[in-house]
Protein backbone atom coordinates (compact mmCIF):
# COMPACT_ATOMS: atom_id res chain seq x y z
CA UNK A 1 0.00 0.00 0.00
CA UNK A 2 1.26 3.16 -1.28
CA UNK A 3 -0.33 6.47 -0.63
CA UNK A 4 0.77 10.50 -0.75
CA UNK A 5 0.03 12.42 2.39
CA UNK A 6 0.66 15.31 0.24
CA UNK A 7 2.18 16.64 -2.70
CA UNK A 8 5.93 16.10 -1.68
CA UNK A 9 5.79 13.34 0.71
CA UNK A 10 5.07 9.43 0.07
CA UNK A 11 4.18 6.64 2.47
CA UNK A 12 4.76 3.06 1.74
CA UNK A 13 3.65 0.27 3.39
CA UNK A 14 4.67 -3.52 2.82
CA UNK A 15 4.33 -6.69 4.66
CA UNK A 16 4.70 -10.39 3.41
CA UNK A 17 6.41 -13.67 4.35
CA UNK A 18 8.56 -16.86 2.79
CA UNK A 19 6.22 -19.69 1.40
CA UNK A 20 9.52 -21.88 0.90
CA UNK A 21 12.92 -21.54 1.31
CA UNK A 22 15.43 -24.28 -0.05
CA UNK A 23 19.04 -22.19 0.61
CA UNK A 24 18.99 -19.53 3.39
CA UNK A 25 16.70 -18.55 6.47
CA UNK A 26 13.21 -18.08 5.98
CA UNK A 27 11.63 -14.97 7.09
CA UNK A 28 8.03 -15.41 9.18
CA UNK A 29 6.96 -12.06 9.31
CA UNK A 30 8.43 -8.85 7.33
CA UNK A 31 7.35 -5.56 7.31
CA UNK A 32 8.44 -2.74 5.40
CA UNK A 33 7.97 1.48 5.62
CA UNK A 34 9.35 3.62 3.68
CA UNK A 35 9.12 7.71 3.63
CA UNK A 36 9.85 9.19 0.41
CA UNK A 37 10.80 13.14 0.55
CA UNK A 38 10.40 14.81 -3.07
CA UNK A 39 12.24 18.39 -3.68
Amino acid sequence: YATFVNPTVQLQFQAGQDIDVENGFKEDTRVNLRVLKVF
